[in-house]
Formats: C-alpha cells, structure tokens, sequence
C-alpha cells in the first residue's frame, strides 16, 4: 500500500487529503471518506487500510479538524462538499468516478456531493448519518453520544476525545449547521444511488432514522451492522465490502482481492480461481455451522411475516433451503422490505422436507391466493430448486417474473449422496427432478444465482448457466446469508429485476 499526505486550499478553505492506493499508480475510481464532527481522517483509519488493499482512497480533513487551518467561521454542508469535491479533483485530474462515504455529520457533506451539478459521484455511502429531526438539539445529541461512549472500542473513544479537543473551536461553530441539516429534504433530491450504513448498536443514528431517510431517497438502501455509531471501526471489512460495491469497475484497479468484488455475471463459463487453503476451509466450516446454529436459534424469535407484507414495490417471496424456516433470510427480507418490497412467506413448507414438486404446488397456491402478480422469489439452497421447478412447470399463469437464488445446488450436492435420510438424498445431481432441471434453461435468464468462493454444502458451486451469476468472497452455505456483500448483491438484483 502506498500512502501520501497533501494540503489543498479551495475558496479561502484549506483541507488535508490522507491518499491510500494499492501498489502502482491510483487508479481513476477513487473513494473518498469524510470523517463526522469533531473528528479526522483517524476515524477511518482501519476502513481506509481495508480498502486501499484494492481501491484508491482519499481520507479527508475538513477545514479546522484534524489539523486542518481553522477557517474561523461555520461552514453548511454544501460549501464543505464543494471544497472536498474541488480538492480531490485538483489533486487527482484524471478521477472520473467517486464513492463518497461519510460518517455522521460527514454523511451530511457527502450527500451535499451527491447534489452537485456535474461532479463525476457515483454513488454516497453514509454512515450511522445525522441529525435526526426529532432530537435535533445539542442536548439530546450529548445523551446519545454519551451512551454511544460505552459500546465504542477504547481506541475510537481515545480518538473522538482528542480529536475533539484539537478542534473544540470549529465544534461550536459546526454544531448549528449539523443540528439544522434538512437530511431528509435533501436526500430526496439525489439521483445517486445511496447505501445508508448503521450499526446495530448505534445510540445516535437510530434504526427508525435510519429507515426514514431511506425512504425519503429515490434510489436508498439501508444495511445494518453489528456495532456502534462508529461501525467502520469495528467491522472495517463489512463496511469495505458495501463501499467496493457501490464503486463501478475500474479498468486500472486490482482485478482480485478486492473487499467486496463480486464475481463475473455471465452466462455460466468458469473462470479460474485458487483454491482456498485447509485451514481457510476448516474456519469456513466451523463459522458456517455456527450460522445455521444462529439461524435455528432466530426461528425461535417472535418476528411475524405479517412485519414485512406492506411496500409499493414489486411483491417478494420467501423459499427457505432444507431444514431451514423463513427466518434463516430474515437479513435479506429486512433490507428488501427496508427498499419497499412486499415480503411473503411460506408457512406450509415448514422446514422445508417435502419433495420439491409438492413444495412448488405449495408456493402456486400461495401467490395465487394472495393474489401476486411480477413476483420476485428470493430463494436459499433446495429453495432456488423449488422456485426454479415453480418458474418452469407451476406456473401457468405466468405470475412468477424472476428470483435470486442464494448458494443454490443448480446441478446438485455430491454430499447427498451419503445423506442418511431420503430427503436429503433427493438433492444428488443424479435425482430425476434435479436432472431434469439442469437440462431445462428455459427460465434461466430470469435467474439471479449468488454464491460465494467456497460453498460448504454445495462443493460443486452453484454457477448456471443462462442465468446471471454473482460470486462474492464468502466461504459457506449459511454464513453468507447474513453477509453485508449478499445484502447489497440481493438488493442490486432486485433493482435490475425491477426495470
């Protein structure tokens, strides 16, 4: 990794750029990150280090944080978005596409980036954003950062407190403007894609909040983390994987390795790929059965399918792998559901062991009872083989228009064979159904198949051909459920389905 540190000044304001790029030169696709109030380009440091494995970086220091010169006076967003934007661009002529991501009141000014006429941004990423209009007062924001104390690492809280000292003067002056932000007036006018990124933890930017600016943008999503306000901190890998998504492909930059790079979508050709080391796998099996233990345990929650039936967008439903219930892809329904899709669920199938026939008669009659038209299946394991079954021979109304198929055994398990039980067997490449439906491409092309680098169940992969093929850097058949990376592949996949 290569790093380099410069001062730009831009209409009387001066910034310090924190460059970080992979070995060679920076690449045209850059990502750009603003820190929150009070704070600096430290905020981001282990984001930065995650990213600048594959992507060029710029960690900004606005004007009086960080040591940055103290302009002696407020600035509103849009003015700090037009310093940034000029600065990053002064200093990189060539960049033709940018990731703006910002983080608490940095979010403010990477929407403002968002807005300007004919800046080259691609995308805004905010994190844990603020201010939420009802508690948009300096005293109920020192509660809430207060409490945020207490789930923040030690060294993130050592960062925010001499962060803050170094630049109390220009804290006073920005918190007006932070605290009278319109955020939800403003994201409604941005024609960007925008990932709004929350930790589950978080005592500032809450999930309602959260979900309300989502709302309020034309082309929002939201994604929630374990962590805190900071989530870039303590989960610097999930937080890199939705930023290198949002970032269109660069012909410059690294064509592996890269957090978050989604594999080839194509019309099932094979590429070459290393193969993962024994003890890489080793951990992948052991953290996989932990997720279906996790899993198993979320069927146990009182959450009701009736939560996620409401929504103007296209209807979803829900087919679960064996043994599985609806709750195993609660994750991806939230976040579906969150984008304004109608979520549905297939009681009847239990935990899914009936034959895949049946299953597809199950699912015939709940669309058609519920009256769906357009439907999306959003599909795990054996369930992509029942939507798939359902698509070409249950379906003759035409009612099902696409699924998204999650680590799917397209061409069958080799596992199955040794299965104890009949069930389980009935997943063999050799089974007549299964055969049946390897050689029948007829609705391929309507098919989303997701799968990740090393599948624990599905050896073989799930790669089909006709259909559009997603592979991200995952390893197991159940821990990729809950993946960020699967998260905003699910929702790519339901935009495209949706035009």
């Amino acid at each position: 990794m290569r790093t380099r540190n410069e001062w730009r000044s831009v209409a009387g304001t001066t910034v310090r750029l924190r460059w970080a790029w992979p070995a060679g030169r920076r690449s045209d696709a850059v990502v750009v990150l603003v820190h929150g109030i009070g704070m600096s380009h430290r905020s981001f440091r282990r984001l930065q280090t995650v990213l600048a494995r594959a992507r060029t970086t710029v960690a900004v220091d606005l004007p009086g944080f960080g040591g940055a010169p103290d302009p002696g006076r407020p600035l509103r967003a849009d003015a700090l978005a037009r310093a940034v934007i000029a600065a990053v661009l002064e200093a990189h002529p060539s960049a033709h596409s940018l990731v703006v991501v910002g983080q608490s009141m940095g979010a403010q000014v990477a929407v403002e980036a968002g807005l300007l006429p004919g800046a080259p941004v691609a995308a805004v990423v905010v994190i844990g954003p603020v201010v939420d209009d009802r508690r948009a007062t300096a005293v109920a924001q020192a509660g809430a950062l207060l409490l945020d104390v207490g789930v923040e690492s030690a060294r993130m809280n050592a960062v925010v407190i001499t962060d803050s000292l170094r630049s109390a003067r220009q804290y006073r002056r920005q918190l007006e403007p932070m605290l009278r932000y319109p955020m939800l007036e403003r994201v409604a006018m941005l024609d960007r894609p925008l990932v709004v990124v929350r930790g589950s933890a978080d005592r500032i930017s809450d999930a309602t909040w959260a979900r309300r600016i989502v709302r309020a943008a034309p082309n929002g999503r939201l994604v929630e983390l374990p962590g805190p306000h900071h989530v870039q901190e303590s989960d610097p890998v999930g937080v890199a994987a939705l930023v290198g998504a949002a970032l269109p492909a660069d012909r410059d930059a690294p064509s592996s390795g890269s957090a978050g790079s989604a594999g080839p979508a194509d019309g099932g050709g094979t590429p070459e790929r290393r193969r993962p080391g024994r003890v890489t796998i080793a951990r992948w099996w052991v953290l996989d059965w932990t997720a279906s233990i996790v899993g198993q345990a979320r069927s146990l929650g009182r959450t009701s399918p009736a939560d996620y039936a409401d929504g103007s967008r296209r209807p979803v439903v829900v087919l679960p792998g064996i043994y599985e219930t609806w709750h195993f892809l609660e994750p991806l329904m939230v976040a579906l559901h969150d984008a304004g899709h109608p979520v549905f669920v297939v009681p009847a199938l239990g935990h899914n062991v009936l034959p895949i026939p049946e299953s597809a008669a199950i699912l015939r009659s709940v669309i058609e009872r519920e009256d769906l038209r357009d439907v999306l299946i959003l599909a795990h394991s054996k369930g992509g083989l029942i939507g798939k079954y359902a698509m070409t021979l249950a379906d003759p109304q035409g009612r099902i228009g696409g699924m998204i198929a999650i680590g799917t055994p397209f061409a069958g398990s080799r596992w199955a064979r040794v299965a104890p039980v009949t069930h389980l067997r009935s997943l063999h490449g050799a089974d007549p159904v299964i055969s049946a439906l390897r050689l029948d491409a007829a609705v391929n092309a309507r098919i989303t198949s997701i799968f990740g680098v090393f599948d624990t169940l599905v050896p073989s992969g799930s790669r089909l051909v006709g259909a559009r093929n997603v592979e991200l850097p995952v390893g197991g058949h159940f821990r990729i459920l809950r993946d960020p990376r699967a998260v905003v592949a699910v929702l790519a996949a339901a935009d495209a389905a949706c035009e």
